[in-house]
């Protein structure tokens, strides 16, 4: 698809920038990735505010520091919970901003107990980074959290890399921002595809109207144009996932169950690298074994496409 683009004259898409046609250039992403997941995510109606991304890391952090100048603003002390193993970003960009990290075990949140005063936040993960599979509770979770008056971030990186049944409510007024990437999908990382839904301004990001990279907002409305549904890319690879698992078990002794995520596997707690483990459990990064089957494979698989 890169290269199909780069022969279209791509660089025509940068020119008289004067005239301001592209500055409504990531409006074709949003409505394509919009369109593409409906049938999988709804509620997005109410969400007045889009900013392309780089990734959905860049969206993140933001709606992280702003979470930290409100806590300011009311004199209040901010706090980020989430659960553990959860994507490491969450913590990371939380402790930059100077906000305390709550780690919560997932299999206990319905014993959430109200935290003290302060301005809190949840960010959660559906499909879940834990695992790389659909958390079943995830509605429940999103219900209860709007009983206690604690807002919920969502990040759907993982929608369109899973074939599983998948429903996504994002309607509740406690969900200020969806977040979404596609650089697991369609494995365009470096590419940094990927915006926030937001219900209010995100100031830090309106310059992004501006400037964006507009080869990356075309590459990755035409891989989704290019794409019937999330769940075809997944369901097209899921033999070569099941055949990646059987491998690595083989090799290292490692009892592997694919998770719903194409990408990723996980197995019960054992004497493993603490790198892999995700809270009780351990998640495995499939790609490098993956990629190797489909290369060692090719002509097959060209000719199965």
């Amino acid at each position: 698809m890169t290269r199909r683009l780069w022969r279209e004259q791509p660089e025509l898409l940068y020119e008289r920038a004067y005239e301001e046609t592209q500055d409504h250039a990531h409006v074709v992403l949003f409505d394509h990735w919009r369109a593409w997941v409906s049938a999988q995510v709804t509620g997005l109606s109410g969400y007045r505010h889009t900013y392309a991304a780089n990734g959905s890391s860049e969206a993140i952090r933001e709606s992280i520091w702003s979470l930290a100048k409100d806590a300011h603003d009311s004199s209040r002390t901010a706090y980020l919970h989430t659960f553990a193993g959860e994507y490491e970003g969450y913590a990371a960009y939380a402790r930059a901003a100077g906000i305390e990290v709550v780690p919560h075990d997932r299999a206990a949140w319905r014993d959430f107990i109200m935290p003290p005063s302060g301005l809190h936040r949840w960010y959660v993960s559906q499909p879940s980074a834990i695992d790389g599979n659909v958390w079943s509770d995830f509605p429940d979770f999103l219900r209860a959290m709007k009983q206690h008056g604690i807002d919920v971030a969502v990040d759907l990186s993982y929608v369109g890399a899973t074939d599983r049944p998948l429903t996504v409510d994002v309607s509740l007024p406690n969900v200020p921002y969806v977040f979404f990437s596609l650089s697991k999908v369609f494995g365009v990382f470096y590419h940094r595809v990927g915006g926030v839904f937001s219900r209010t301004p995100m100031m830090g990001l309106e310059g992004n109207k501006w400037f964006k990279n507009l080869f990356s907002l075309y590459l990755g409305a035409s891989l989704i144009e290019a794409t019937p549904t999330p769940a075809t890319l997944p369901a097209k690879y899921r033999p070569v996932q099941t055949a990646a698992c059987e491998e690595l078990s083989r090799r290292h002794g490692i009892p592997l169950s694919p998770s719903d995520v194409i990408l990723l596997a996980t197995s019960p707690p054992g004497a493993y690298p603490d790198g892999f483990r995700r809270g009780a459990g351990y998640r495995w990064c499939l790609t490098p074994t993956m990629d190797r089957l489909l290369r060692d494979n090719a002509e097959e698989v060209l000719v199965d496409a």
